[in-house]
Order: C-alpha cells, then structure tokens, then sequence
C-alpha cells in the first residue's frame, strides 16, 4: 500500500505515454479530457447524461467536451 493516488483509485484509465499524443502540456491536458469524456460515455454504455452526471457536467457542457475532445 502505498500514499499514491492512482488513476485507478480514481476509477480511470491513464493516459498512455505512448499515444503519441504530443508533449507540451496542452497536448496532455487535451488527451487526459478526451479519456475522462470516452470512459464516462462507455461507463454509462452509451447514455450522454448519463456520462454528463458522472462528471459532474450538466449535459450542455458534456457535449461541448465530447465534441471538441474529438469523442
């Protein structure tokens, strides 16, 4: 055990560092919501206020992030 806290501690994949997803900070910021927004999607198989509830998004928002995170 250890004072670590992980992604999976947070119930989310990490990113991975071979994605090719570029490597200034914005780059890793963009991938990083990219994955949060996929995963809540799949979470909720496939309901988007569902995905937006779990993210503490109203559904707007949720959409705004799917559409411009690429999802």
């Amino acid at each position: 055990m250890t004072n670590e806290i992980t992604p999976e501690d947070l119930g989310i994949r990490a990113p991975s560092r071979d994605s090719g997803n570029g490597d200034t900070f914005q780059d890793k910021v963009a991938a990083f919501k990219h994955l949060l927004v996929t995963d809540a999607l799949t979470a909720a198989n496939g309901n988007q206020a569902a995905a937006a509830r779990s993210l503490g998004l109203a559904y707007h928002q949720y959409r705004y992030f799917l559409k411009t995170c690429g999802g």
